[in-house]
């Protein structure tokens, strides 16, 4: 595997639990509300 695979599979997984932060942040909000 090169470098740039490397890259682009961290910056996935990295966009994907920022995503799923994000979400539960939002379903947080609701419930408090």
């Amino acid at each position: 595997m090169s470098g740039y695979e490397v890259a682009m599979i961290v910056s996935g997984s990295l966009s994907l639990m920022l995503s799923g932060l994000a979400f539960v942040v939002v379903l947080i909000r609701n419930i408090k509300k």
